[in-house]
């Protein structure tokens, strides 16, 4: 995980480490995106962290 310039949390995707050849190929260029941490989750994960992100 790593923050983005405004403070938020970035993440990678799930469902895109393992068991590619049964995933089709729109799906898996879907999952290269990465995600933002939902707000809900955002102090439980800063609190994970090290180094103060």
């Amino acid at each position: 995980m790593k923050t983005t310039a405004r403070g938020k949390v970035a993440r990678t995707t799930a469902f895109h480490k393992h068991k590619l050849e049964v995933k089709s190929s729109h799906r898996k260029r879907q999952l290269r995106a990465g995600a933002v941490v939902n707000k809900a989750d955002m102090a439980r994960i800063r609190a994970l962290l090290p180094y103060g992100f």
